[in-house]
C-alpha cells in the first residue's frame, strides 16, 4: 500500500446555505453525539462525515423535534442501531440546540436537509468548511 501525492482535479464549490455562525465546533460535536463519525481537527474549520450517518442524524433530530424526547423504542422503530446511543446525552444536547447553535430542533432539521441537498451528489461524504 502506498502513500502518494495527488492533485485536486476539481476546485471546491460551496453551496448557497450557511449556518452556525462561530458554532462549527458545536455543530460537529452534536453530529458526533448523535452517531456521525466526524473526521476533522479542532476547531473544526473543515470536517466531514459519511452521508449515510448524516441522514440518520437528520432522522434523529427530526424524531426529537416531533416527540420532544427520544427513547430506545422510538429509534428502534426507525431502524437506527441503538447500541451506541446514550439517550440522556442525546436528549440533553438536542434540548439545548436553540441556546448552543441558535436553531430550534425543527430549524436544525431544515438546515441539515438543505446541507445534504447542496452537498456533492457524487460523494459518499458531506464536507463542511467554515470561514
Amino acid at each position: 500500500m502506498g502513500y502518494r501525492l495527488h492533485v485536486v482535479k476539481q476546485q471546491e464549490r460551496f453551496g448557497d446555505i450557511e449556518a452556525f455562525n462561530w458554532k462549527n465546533s458545536e455543530f460537529s460535536n452534536l453530529l458526533s453525539t448523535i452517531g456521525c463519525n466526524v473526521c476533522g481537527d479542532e476547531p473544526y474549520d473543515r470536517f466531514e462525515c459519511l452521508k449515510s450517518d448524516f441522514r440518520k442524524a437528520i432522522g434523529i433530530v427530526k424524531l426529537y423535534s416531533e416527540k420532544g424526547s427520544l427513547t430506545e423504542d422510538d429509534l428502534s422503530a426507525t431502524g437506527i442501531d441503538t447500541e451506541w446511543v446514550d439517550f440522556d446525552v442525546i436528549n440533553e444536547i438536542l434540548s439545548s440546540t436553540k441556546d448552543e447553535l441558535g436553531y430550534t430542533p425543527n430549524d436544525l432539521v431544515r438546515v441539515m436537509e438543505q446541507f445534504l441537498s447542496e452537498s456533492d451528489p457524487e460523494g459518499d461524504y458531506i464536507i463542511f468548511v467554515a470561514w
